[in-house]
C-alpha cells in the first residue's frame, strides 16, 4: 500500500465515522464503529468494515447504511478533497465482539483455575 492510498484511507475512516455519528439518524444503524477502510488501488471502491454495538442486529445495521450509501458518499465528497469519491462498500467486522467474548471465556476460565487451586491448597493442608 502506497503512502497515499494509506493517508487516504485514513482521512476516509475519519470522515464516515463522524458521518455515521453525527449526520445519520437512522435508528437501524445505532452506534457503530469504522474499524477499517480498504481502497483499491484504482481508488474506484473502499471497502469499510464496521462494529457495531452486540446487542444490534448486524443485518438490520447494513440494511440502513446501504440505503444510505449515496447519502454518505455525497458528504465524504464535500470533505475530503478527491476526483471521484470512491465506491462505498461496507462490511460487519465481528473482530471487537469476538475479542470481548474470548477475554469473558478467559476470565471464566482463570476463575475456575483459581477456585480449583484454592481447593487443592486446602485439601493439602488438612492432610498434613
Amino acid at each position: 500500500m502506497t503512502h497515499r492510498i494509506a493517508r487516504l484511507s485514513a482521512e476516509i475512516q475519519k470522515e464516515i465515522s463522524e458521518i455515521l455519528m453525527h449526520d445519520m439518524h437512522d435508528p437501524r444503524i445505532g452506534l457503530v464503529s469504522v474499524v477499517a477502510v480498504t481502497l483499491a488501488p484504482d481508488l474506484s471502491s473502499a471497502r469499510i468494515y464496521i462494529s457495531p454495538l452486540a446487542d444490534q442486529d448486524h443485518a438490520e445495521v447494513i440494511e440502513g447504511i446501504s440505503s444510505a450509501k449515496g447519502f454518505i458518499r455525497r458528504l465524504l465528497g464535500q470533505r475530503v478533497k478527491m476526483r471521484v469519491v470512491p465506491e462505498l462498500i461496507f462490511h460487519i467486522d465481528d473482530s471487537i465482539a469476538y475479542g470481548s467474548k474470548m477475554l469473558t471465556v478467559i476470565s471464566e476460565q482463570i476463575e475456575k483455575d483459581e477456585a480449583k487451586s484454592a481447593a487443592y491448597a486446602a485439601m493439602k493442608n488438612d492432610e498434613l
